[in-house]
């Protein structure tokens, strides 16, 4: 157990050293202990001086590979600045001690560095019995320290041991921690590491326990800390008669701290790895109230090393031999998330799970009861179930994904509660104001108007959504129909969604529950009247689209068209809404067959009107342009562009549709300069026809933004696509569907302009905007997840896109559709974001999905071609270079055929591709 004011180090953690894991290293004929420090060469125990043998530790961990002189004074005298004459001195030694005159061992690299040349083995062993001692005592003076006075042992173990001592004058009381062995010391070097990460990231924050110095040049190598008065978080809640007798506010708040401090180390890039009671520490502000102080950063690691070469900070603790790993494994078992047990990587969400256990510990009241089946009947607190739910969840997807946003939900409670008895007050209300209404059915016709305003802007802006017509959606307000839905809309759905109670600019959840509510009431509703009950159906599944609801939107389109059957042009509305929303979804392959359906029935009934039967040439040609495999849709677009123009009359909203279409399906094949003037032309036509806020036209005026941002006029592309952003937002809300799409496309020109962290700021608003209207875990958010991570991918940050590109798969994987395009392009960001962190390993298993999925995509699919570019690049990596270079060729090649080389899918592997060394 951890003494006072420190946490549990590592001391105690690890099995005894008879079950410790101890690597030998084998070379020539010498052998290394690597716990021991022992060298033997032909059989004879060799003494060295301490900087040879880590000098002799450091290129094993290298073999085969050329160190520079830089690369062994930092790892062997980190902090420190050497003439060159004593690494000369040190090497010199080295080889004495090996009897390598002739270089046959160690090879020097003139003016750059040296290389273990001789072939290495590693074994796996348990150390000697007689593990090393410090053989310190209680009054002795911590080495290089004369001024120290150790005055309690406060643990000891396989590492080393942890010693509280006091200043001989001051009586200032800091925390020792001594390192036995190498092992030993390679901790302590990743804590100080870890350390430096934090302290350059934030600064000296009072809720992480500082390192004010420390010695790892001679033994006994130890670091030096701060000590907190109150104990850790077991030993403070022991001094205060036991944590059940701790107020559960103060508790939670000391679990909201420890959430600030771990969320400031996710923040830094570092991972904490052994989170528990033991290493929350306690100490006191001014007013003498506990502040939670975190610890022990032994077990961590870097989420990017690379930050470590971008702060300038030498990674210290983190250089391993070949074939050895980090040890996942590490930490306390209480706290082991699931996945670290399966055998995963460790994650945010890893860290995460510890403090949800510690957070249902807390809100019990026992720091020692295991987080178990059934644990929910022990926490009385509705909130504190979700929130431990949240934190603790057995699967990452299910889990939080800040430490921060659980601090946030436990300072929270009080509103939470409100909000949530004001939810219940509501829905009594509710069910007040519909018995009131029954009793005073009369005074109902006063709310006919507003029934009717409320439906026009329901149906008005679903259809515009869905760029329908000013003409369409007149005839969707024929007297009869209208009559019969404002009637359903008043005693149904509005009922539901209690207007008069419902606050303006209320969530739009309310208005989905609504529509669950009324969606049960249309069949008997309407049983007489199938061609009403089939518009109205059509109507919600518009809106079910509307809100991302593919799923249940599909459902009700599919009722609508069975209600129609006996009304043609009813059923035919709903067949095209259908296949509207398949193209959403990209699922491309049903909507192209639903539309062509559709269309062979439109032609062959002589009363489809003109403008039915071009809509539907219309979404076919835009199903086969999002496929990809049809060469002829061009010029199929340039006919049905014609023959709107012959009968709607020019201007007309059709053409000017496919005209930006044009120009999308020219820039999407790298000559943006043929399509821009259609565009140009497309989006004038349009704000005549339909007007400037019209969300065909400001999506066309998306379109011509991308073609004027391929030819290079940045600006003016920006301008337009936030112009276009704006107008949505002002017209259909901040998280209208349109909205949100504009918004996606504005993020995405940036990317493409390299303005990455613009574009990281628009993006992580977006995936707000998504969750906020109840979107979280719907296709929709999954391509503005996969751009946040692109763009953090492209700033150097990599840990942080991954999470965001394992979301978005795992969403995908829950759909009950597969999604090819977008998983292949999420595999190709997870693997280049594997890649990045070093685990090619499982960068592999990232593109072997990635291809599966590309498999049903067409060879020139320009997804499917930048993903073997990746591909390539791994095999370069791993040092298979000629076929590495082979794939990573024909990938450019087949991506130069259709994009230019600034293309975002092709510049990257021009870049990787240029820089194989020949």
């Amino acid at each position: 157990m951890a003494g006072p004011g420190h946490p549990d180090t590592g001391i105690g953690r690890r099995p005894p050293p008879s079950a410790e894991r101890v690597l030998i290293y084998r070379f020539a004929e010498c052998v290394l202990d690597s716990r021991s420090l022992e060298l033997s060469v032909r059989g004879a125990i060799v003494k060295l001086e301490p900087k040879p043998l880590e000098l002799l530790l450091f290129l094993l961990r290298h073999p085969g590979e050329v160190v520079t002189k830089d690369e062994l004074q930092d790892g062997v005298w980190p902090g420190r600045i050497l003439s060159e004459s004593v690494l000369t001195k040190a090497v010199a030694k080295l080889r004495q001690g090996l009897g390598d005159e002739d270089q046959t061992i160690l090879k020097t690299v003139h003016g750059y560095g040296y290389r273990l040349v001789a072939p290495v083995t590693l074994e796996v062993a348990g150390p000697t019995p007689s593990a090393p001692q410090l053989q310190l005592a209680v009054g002795d003076h911590p080495p290089l320290r004369p001024h120290w006075q150790l005055t309690e042992r406060l643990g000891s173990g396989g590492l080393g041991e942890v010693w509280l001592a006091a200043h001989a004058k001051t009586g200032e009381r800091r925390v020792f921690k001594f390192a036995l062995d190498a092992n030993g010391l390679t901790a302590l070097k990743r804590e100080i590491t870890l350390f430096r990460v934090l302290k350059d990231t934030h600064g000296d924050r009072p809720d992480l326990i500082r390192l004010l110095d420390w010695n790892v040049d001679e033994q006994p190598y130890f670091i030096e800390s701060e000590y907190a008065a109150g104990g850790s978080l077991p030993q403070w809640a022991e001094a205060r008669g036991g944590l059940i007798a701790v107020p559960l506010d103060e508790r939670l708040e000391l679990v909201a701290q420890a959430a600030d401090a771990l969320a400031a180390a996710h923040a830094a890039g570092v991972l904490h790895k052994d989170l528990k009671p033991a290493n929350l520490l306690i100490s006191f502000d001014d007013a003498g109230q506990a502040r939670v102080r975190l610890g022990d950063f032994g077990s961590g690691r870097m989420m990017d090393l690379a930050r470590l070469e971008r702060l300038e900070i030498t990674r210290l603790g983190f250089t391993r031999a070949a074939g050895e790993q980090d040890d996942d494994s590490s930490g306390t078992p209480f706290y082991f998330a699931p996945e670290l047990i399966a055998g995963q990587q460790p994650t945010v969400q890893t860290d995460l799970y510890a403090l949800g256990v510690i957070l249902y510990q807390m809100s019990v009241g026992d720091l020692k009861r295991p987080l178990t089946a059934g644990w929910e009947r022990d926490v009385a607190d509705p909130l504190l179930r979700e929130d431990v739910a949240a934190a603790a969840a057995g699967q990452i997807d299910g889990r939080l994904g800040d430490a921060g946003e659980l601090a946030r939900r436990l300072r929270g409670r009080a509103d939470r509660a409100a909000a949530r008895h004001a939810e219940r007050e509501q829905v009594a209300e509710s069910e007040r104001l519909k018995a009131k209404l029954a009793r005073l059915h009369a005074a109902r016709r006063r709310l006919i108007p507003l029934a009717g305003v409320l439906l026009i802007g329901v149906i008005a802006t679903s259809l515009m959504a869905l760029r329908a017509s000013q003409a369409r959606i007149a005839a969707e307000l024929e007297t009869a129909k209208s009559q019969a839905i404002n009637r359903f809309v008043n005693e149904d759905l509005l009922n539901a969604a209690n207007p008069l109670q419902r606050p303006p600019g209320a969530p739009e959840v309310t208005v989905r529950a609504a529509l669950a509510t009324a969606e049960q009431t249309v069949d008997a509703r309407f049983a007489d009247q199938p061609a009403v009950a089939a518009s109205v159906l059509t109507t919600l599944g518009v809106l079910r689209h509307e809100f991302g609801d593919y799923d249940q939107a599909l459902v009700l389109l599919d009722r609508a068209i069975a209600k129609a059957e006996s009304a043609p042009a009813e059923r035919d509305k709903a067949r095209l809404e259908r296949a509207s929303l398949l193209i959403s979804a990209d699922r491309y392959d049903e909507a192209i067959a639903a539309l062509d359906s559709l269309l062979a029935d439109q032609l062959r009934e002589p009363g489809t009107a003109k403008t039915d039967v071009l809509e539907t040439r219309l979404r076919l040609l835009e199903a086969r342009s999002g496929q990809g495999s049809d060469p002829d849709f061009l010029d199929d677009l340039a006919t049905l562009r014609d023959d709107a123009n012959r009968a709607l009359g020019e201007p007309n909203w059709i053409a000017g549709e496919a005209g930006g279409l044009i120009a999308s399906i020219h820039r999407v094949a790298g000559l943006p300069e043929r399509g821009v003037d259609d565009a140009r032309r497309a989006y004038a036509a349009l704000r005549v026809v339909l007007g400037a806020d019209h969300p065909t036209t400001l999506k066309v005026q998306v379109s011509l933004a991308h073609s004027l941002n391929a030819l290079g006029q940045k600006d003016e592309a920006v301008s337009a696509l936030r112009e276009a952003f704006e107008r949505m937002k002002l017209r259909f809300g901040p998280t209208g569907t349109d909205t949100l799409h504009v918004q996606n496309e504005f993020g995405f020109v940036l990317n493409l302009q390299g303005r990455y962290a613009e574009g990281e700021a628009v993006f992580a608003d977006l995936v707000a905007r998504h969750e906020q209207r109840g979107n979280g875990q719907s296709l929709d958010i999954t391509a503005p997840l996969s751009n946040l991570a692109n763009a953090r991918l492209q700033l150097g940050r990599p840990a942080e896109a991954l999470p965001l590109i394992e979301r978005g798969l795992a969403i995908l994987k829950a759909l009950p559709e597969p999604q090819p395009a977008r998983t292949v392009i999420l595999r190709r960001l997870q693997a280049e974001s594997l890649m990045a962190l070093k685990r090619n390993d499982e960068a592999k298993l990232a593109l072997d999905a990635g291809e599966a999925a590309a498999s049903v995509l067409p060879d020139t699919d320009l997804r499917r071609l930048a993903l073997y570019g990746q591909r390539g690049c791994w095999l370069i990596v791993s040092g298979d270079s000629v076929a590495g270079e082979r794939l990573l060729d024909a990938a450019i090649a087949g991506l130069r055929k259709q994009i230019k080389d600034d293309h975002p899918l092709l510049a990257p592997l021009l870049l990787a591709r240029a820089s194989v060394p020949h």
